[in-house]
């Protein structure tokens, strides 16, 4: 009967670094692309923002399907890619840079805005302005 060998877990590290190279992977590959569908749909202007533009309402305009196309095209290939790097465990890798991406795309970018624009109001507009009493309910 054949003996079955574990492997190691793999170090902090080495996922850290992992993880890294395959959120460098997924963004290369996005604005790669992005490119290609710019030339293909011989629109004017690259907009450096696209892989984080869920603004554009779907539709039939060229930009709306280079946006779908990139995005779709970019899941693909960077499944591929990722199985070079990381070998095993791809789903693993797959969902946490959709997740940092579905982050960085929606909370990352509302919360920076949020943020700035409030610090920016309490220190140039409100500062003048007396403090408000905390209200208490009185039974």
């Amino acid at each position: 009967m054949a003996a079955v060998r574990f492997s190691a877990a793999p170090s902090t590290t080495t996922i850290l670094l992992k993880l890294v190279t395959c959120l460098f992977i997924f963004y290369s590959a996005f604005y790669t692309v992005s490119s290609l569908c710019l030339g293909v749909f011989r629109m004017d202007k690259f907009d450096g923002l696209m892989p984080f533009d869920f603004n554009e309402p779907p539709s039939l305009k060229p930009s709306y399907i280079a946006i779908l196309i990139s995005t779709e095209v970019t899941f693909l290939l960077s499944g591929l890619l990722f199985a070079i790097v990381v070998r095993g465990w791809l789903w693993d890798y797959a969902v946490s840079v959709t997740v940092v991406h579905i982050i960085t795309t929606c909370i990352g970018c509302g919360l920076v805005l949020m943020a700035t624009s409030g610090q920016l109001m309490a220190l140039i507009v409100c500062r003048e302005l007396p403090a408000i009493p905390i209200i208490e309910d009185r039974v």
